[in-house]
């Protein structure tokens, strides 16, 4: 008698595949289906209520105690590539922080952080940053005061150091 073990094996694996296309499918009016249904917002504006797409952003650290020389390069969707001299080392930001990174890069008071004059005050032993986002460049020093004045740029790249250590 054959065995009907490689038939049951195949349809599980076809249902295990087709089962997350069961919830794609769509009703009569339930909108778009490209994510930026207005149906479910909640403030009732008609505005999409997807996440924006974050830019490419790319951060770079030097300085410290050891003379850190890094680089750090998040792409649109949230893959990272962090260089520095010990190695290469990659990964995947989680989506909060995606969707975090989004919002902060849209954010206007990033364009009036890379309007200030770009000359950060030079410290011993502190790091000095480069933030470069969607044609916008940001420049300052962990240890100059007028870092303070640069919320979005210094939560950008919090976020990036966190999310990619």
């Amino acid at each position: 008698m054959r065995s009907t073990l490689p038939r049951r094996a195949v349809a599980v694996l076809v249902l295990a595949a087709a089962l997350p296309l069961a919830g794609c499918g769509g009703t009569a009016g339930a909108g778009s289906g490209d994510g930026t249904d207005t149906a479910g917002d909640a403030g009732g504006t008609g505005e999409p209520t997807a996440e924006p797409t974050p830019p490419t952003v790319t951060l770079e650290r030097t300085g410290g105690i050891a003379g850190i020389r890094e680089s750090i390069t998040v792409n649109p969707d949230g893959t990272w590539r962090r260089a520095s001299r010990t190695g290469v080392t990659a990964g995947t930001l989680t989506a909060d922080q995606r969707n975090r990174l989004a919002r902060m890069a849209a954010d206007p008071a990033l364009a009036a952080e890379a309007g200030r004059p770009a000359d950060p005050t030079a410290c011993a032993d502190g790091y000095a940053l480069t933030l470069r986002v969607a044609g916008s460049t940001v420049r300052w020093s962990e240890c100059d005061p007028a870092t303070a004045a640069l919320p979005v740029s210094a939560g950008i790249a919090r976020l990036i150091l966190d999310g990619t250590g």
